[in-house]
């Protein structure tokens, strides 16, 4: 799943996806690349399958409303939060969120947001949907 306007791009790679025999189906580890107004980062992190859904169903609202927002956070705290949210009455859309991760005894971390043009909002609904239902396989390792 990629969001980018101009220079600036989210990118969120579902790369791992739990079966659905193991105590925890669903939950998915994503590749997160961020690049915004020059400051750029990169990490993993796991999301639980509910927080997941949770935020497909707030996604479609807002594609509907055109108002509102959808929020995901990573599994362990403050190692990701992302935030897609309407600025104006009109449905402009824009993308705050956070990333860190710990390399070497270094913390290291990326505050972001943009602004992106409003007709991506259905192919990014519908790609974390497929990733919810976990019909997205071509992007799972095997």
């Amino acid at each position: 799943m990629l969001i980018c306007e101009r220079d600036n791009f989210l990118e969120m790679i579902a790369t791992e996806r739990i079966p659905d025999h193991f105590p925890t189906p669903g939950d998915t580890r994503f590749e997160i690349s961020v690049q915004s107004f020059g400051f750029a980062g990169q990490a993993w992190m796991w999301v639980d399958l509910q927080s997941l859904r949770s935020f497909v169903n707030q996604l479609q609202e807002l594609e509907k409303q055109r108002q509102g927002e959808a929020e995901l956070s990573s599994m362990s705290p403050g190692q990701f939060w992302l935030r897609i949210f309407s600025t104006d009455s009109l449905g402009h859309m824009a993308l705050v969120g956070h990333l860190s991760g710990h390399l070497s005894r270094f913390k290291h971390e990326l505050k972001f947001g943009f602004s992106f043009d409003p007709s991506a909002l259905p192919s990014i609904v519908k790609d974390f949907q497929a990733i919810a239902d976990g019909t997205l396989k071509q992007s799972y390792a095997e």
